[in-house]
């Protein structure tokens, strides 16, 4: 209760004005002795006012999303590594937001709350989360500062520690609160860049034992992998947390992201060079989504990219279904999958699937599709109303992110829109279509998104990108590279599949205005530019390797397809 009544004195001010953004309380006063542990027994206090006040929407679970890192924060005794004038910044900014969180759960309290406050509240939320978040950003700019001293443990193991790590992740990553959720952006994209490792190194082990290069790419991944497990135990255990949090993890991660790389870079060389070898499948398939088109650099949509993820983030609080409209082979599954993997989307919500419908679908494997990214198992086996009722529970009270992939007609949204409830906590749809009626039929609040094509210079940025890889374009193909690019007509699939006929002979001048007067021939209308185009590359193709891309035809539409399973079909049927 003293501390209660000490804080209450310090607040004051900010419970008279009732509005957060007038929280300067610390801005002009010595902060008290033993301001950090009085801040934290207040949070502590205001969490047992709050469970006794239950309020489950998302104006609350801002609010306990900033008592969470600010528990976290204190706990791990900043002034410890923080000193000087920044301790004191850092420290006004931490009392600063309790008093906003002390304000905001004074109006949640039964006694407060009228209809006339809700807006009130929703307002405080929004700027108790944005507070929050600058204090965070201040928090990473400090440690960024200190050196990075690996650990000394042992490191032994090889591919089985991977192993062993990615089971480990994949548990933090279903975390739903405390510090497991705190760390998921960078647990779920450290998985899925060491899946996708791990599938490669496994096959390499396999069949290229002898490039030195691979081996040593692998050993550099596993000692960042033992190093990013001692960050991640140091952070659960809270020792010396906000080091690693803002630093170790994230530059472990970036070194990882680097490899990830140079490893796919060689190891398509690799089967360039000795397509005939038998790649066996790894017995341990990588995470969903993590294949090689899924992190690939795109060129263009970054302003686009920006807008759909502030209709994901911004809005109403009800469910929303945001609506990606353009034609085939435009980008918008690649714009689609940037904006599911960004850091900004992966810590907004508590869960999040990402199923392709294409034009031929079955509906319980849709469900099914669904419902093993939501809980991370599969189904027992349940008829469709049956597993289709448990995904609707199994969403309800998480905000969530489902994105439906490349939706065809009306029909499909009509035998999944029940499954997905509407908690009032900004759960959204992200829905990909090339049919406007389609668009129209799922949309709720927000508008269709029609998303452009590429200008003229993102066009050819795209094409020299693709051609010449890191490579900067000779001036002398410069001219006539941006005149191929025009002739794509702004389609980034169309651009993709030129630069692939152009690379054979990419320094080769007439071989450019070979193809881009081919170009004037093969391209028809709209939806026909893809299609002629791939006709185009198939007639540049060696004739034994056309008999390798019709095989392609063998398998569904928007299906995986496992490269190294691949190969070994084209060796059993004679073309390799």
């Amino acid at each position: 209760m003293l501390v209660v009544l000490e804080m209450n004195y310090i607040f004051l001010g900010d419970l008279k004005a009732s509005k957060p953004t007038q929280s300067t309380t610390f801005m002009d006063m010595r902060l008290p002795p033993e301001f950090s542990h009085h801040l934290y027994n207040l949070l502590v206090y205001l969490i047992k006012q709050k469970l006794k006040n239950s309020h489950s929407d998302v104006s609350a679970q801002d609010i306990d999303a900033a008592i969470e890192f600010l528990l976290f924060f204190l706990g791990d005794a900043p002034c410890h590594v923080i000193h000087g004038t920044m301790l004191n910044e850092v420290m006004e900014k931490a009392g600063s937001l309790v008093g906003d969180i002390l304000c905001a759960i004074q109006k949640l309290l039964p006694s407060t709350i009228i209809k006339d406050d809700a807006s009130e509240i929703n307002l405080c939320s929004i700027q108790i989360f944005e507070k929050a978040e600058n204090l965070k950003a201040l928090l990473e700019e400090y440690y960024k500062s200190l050196t990075f001293i690996p650990s000394q443990f042992p490191k032994v193991g090889g591919l089985s520690f991977l192993d062993s790590l990615l089971r480990k992740l994949n548990e933090i990553s279903i975390s739903e609160r405390g510090l497991g959720f705190m760390m998921k952006p960078h647990i779920v994209l450290l998985e899925r860049e060491l899946a996708s490792l791990t599938s490669i190194f496994k096959d390499v082990v396999k069949v290229h034992h002898e490039d030195v290069i691979l081996k040593d790419l692998q050993r550099r991944t596993i000692n960042l992998a033992y190093e990013a497990e001692v960050a991640i135990d140091c952070i659960l255990s809270r020792y010396n947390a906000l080091l690693h949090l803002f630093w170790s993890l994230p530059t472990i991660l970036k070194e990882i992201k680097n490899i990830s790389v140079e490893v796919k870079e060689k190891w398509s060389d690799n089967l360039a060079l000795k397509p005939c070898s038998m790649v066996e499948p790894s017995k341990r398939q990588p995470i969903q989504h993590s294949d090689l088109m899924y992190d690939e650099e795109i060129v263009g949509f970054h302003n686009d990219m920006k807008r759909i993820i502030q209709h994901l983030i911004q809005g109403a609080n009800e469910l929303d279904v945001v609506p990606i409209v353009c034609m085939g082979g435009q980008g918008k599954t690649t714009c689609a999958r940037k904006v599911y993997n960004s850091d900004a989307i992966v810590s907004r919500f508590d869960v999040r699937a990402w199923c392709i419908i294409s034009r031929t679908y079955n509906r319980r494997e849709l469900l099914q599709e669904i419902f093993s990214q939501v809980i991370g198992s599969k189904d027992k086996g349940d008829k469709d109303d049956i597993l289709a009722d448990e995904l609707r529970k199994s969403l309800m009270k998480k905000r969530y992110l489902i994105v439906l992939d490349d939706m065809w007609d009306c029909m499909t949204w009509d035998n999944l829109r029940l499954c997905f409830p509407d908690g009032g906590n900004r759960s959204r749809i992200l829905v990909t279509t090339r049919l406007e009626k389609v668009g129209e039929h799922v949309k709720r609040h927000t508008d269709l998104y029609f998303l452009p094509f590429l200008t003229p210079d993102e066009s050819s940025k795209l094409l020299q990108k693709k051609v010449f890889q890191r490579e900067d374009c000779p001036p002398k193909l410069h001219d006539v590279s941006q005149e191929v690019a025009k002739r794509c007509k702004g389609l980034p699939l169309v651009i993709i599949l030129v630069a692939g006929i152009i690379k054979r002979k990419k320094m080769e001048a007439s071989w450019w205005h070979e193809v881009k007067n081919s170009l004037l021939s093969y391209l028809g209308e709209s939806e026909g530019y893809g299609l002629s185009t791939m006709k185009l590359s198939y007639d540049n193709l060696p004739d034994h390797l056309r008999p390798c891309l019709l095989y392609m035809g063998m398998f569904p539409e928007d299906a995986r397809i496992p490269v190294s399973k691949l190969i070994s079909l084209w060796i059993a049927e004679g073309f390799l």
